[in-house]
């Protein structure tokens, strides 16, 4: 059974280096040096918009200067092309892949709760 651990290590390497390897793959990251690397393309997304799904293009921009990496807004927005359609197309397929492959998570069982409910 896959452990929560195992989960977050799991999340962890496809939010970093599959999507480092999908921004290459895909075009997406064309300089070796590129500030704006998949993986901080993909994180400012999934964390921005997971944090508000109505996050305008400057709360994005905090999201991935809080991740290291300064961007203007009108500069992100001129990265929201193809290449980054087919990078999150990637990253997304490689999370399917190892929620497919993974077991059944493991969660510990609950305390039961006291009856009375109530601070004794």
């Amino acid at each position: 059974m896959t452990t929560i651990p195992q989960l977050a290590a799991t999340l962890a390497a496809v939010l970093t280096e599959e999507a480092d390897r999908a921004g290459r793959q895909t075009g997406f990251v064309q300089r070796s040096d590129a500030k704006l690397t998949g993986s901080v393309f993909v994180q400012t997304l999934v964390f921005g918009l997971g944090a508000d799904p109505q996050a305008s293009l400057s709360a994005l921009t905090q999201t991935s200067a809080a991740l290291g990496v300064t961007i203007s807004p009108e500069a992100l927005h001129q990265r929201f092309d193809r290449t980054a359609a087919t990078c999150l197309e990637h990253v997304l397929g490689a999370a399917i892949g190892e929620v497919l492959c993974a077991d059944p998570l493991q969660l510990a069982h609950p305390r039961p709760l006291r009856r009375g409910g109530g601070a004794r």
